[in-house]
């Protein structure tokens, strides 16, 4: 069976799915990504400690998040949208 689906949105950002049609990646190809997409505490987070930026390129993992800054940074989430780390 298909454990994925990939998604090319007419702007160009791509949204990955699992078969059971959750959000897996969202890539917004250096376009900011919809808030609908990101936790309100990553929104948070990001608004407040790096302003001037949005985010690009969010990914969900079963224990975190990643998100990727306009900037070039990535950030490490926990699974609840708690800041972790800056991923090198």
């Amino acid at each position: 069976g298909v454990d994925e689906y990939k998604v090319r949105l007419t702007n160009g950002m791509k949204v990955d799915f699992d078969s059971k049609g959750n959000w897996k990646e969202v890539d917004g190809e250096h376009q900011k990504v919809p808030y609908g997409f990101i936790p309100a505490t990553i929104r948070n987070y990001v608004a407040k400690s790096f302003p001037n930026t949005h985010i690009i390129k969010i990914e969900r993992k079963s224990w975190s998040y990643k998100a990727e800054l306009s900037n070039g940074i990535d950030l490490e989430f926990d699974r609840n949208g708690n800041f972790k780390r800056i991923d090198d």
